[in-house]
């Protein structure tokens, strides 16, 4: 968990699976997260211990990278014996998606009856029929027309 995370900010993922926690004291966790050829890897923090161990991965913080479902796997390595330790590795799958930059909506002013269509410019939009928008407490769908613009219907508030 997460199983949802931000291509912009890293943040950590924390996997729990069976023989992930190994006798060694010194294991290195590699975590490995792939898209169709891009990889990308980062050191796993082990904590916890028995059904409350975890290995924390931080997720990629490249904005290049393409948003999707990348699958994430878990190899060790024991550090003192320099081998990677007996296959038990742990998978996920993770949607890394593309922060929203600095939004414009267009038109900026409608009214509270609804029914305008509002147009959201400069933000990175995943590739995806749609969306959802909350206005305050309302959620509405919305369709992406492009990387950088999204429209949605404005509801009665």
């Amino acid at each position: 968990s997460p199983k949802l995370a931000p291509l912009k900010h890293s943040v950590n993922v924390s996997v729990a699976g069976v023989g992930l926690e190994y006798s060694s004291r010194n294991i290195e966790y590699t975590c490995v997260f792939k898209l169709d050829s891009a990889v990308v890897n980062s050191v796993g923090v082990a904590e916890g211990t028995g059904p409350d161990f975890r290995v924390k991965c931080p997720s990629p913080s490249m904005p290049d990278l393409t948003p999707g479902v990348y699958s994430l796997s878990i190899t060790m390595r024991d550090a003192d014996a320099n081998q990677v330790a007996p296959e038990s590795t742990s998978t996920a799958n993770v949607r890394l998606y593309a922060s929203v930059a600095t939004l414009v909506a267009s038109p900026s002013l409608v009214l509270a009856s609804g029914g305008a269509l509002v147009t959201l410019s400069g933000g990175t939009f995943v590739p995806t029929s749609a969306f959802t928008v909350r206005i305050g407490s309302i959620e509405v769908s919305g369709v992406r027309q492009s990387a950088t613009e999204a429209v949605f219907t404005m509801p009665a508030v």
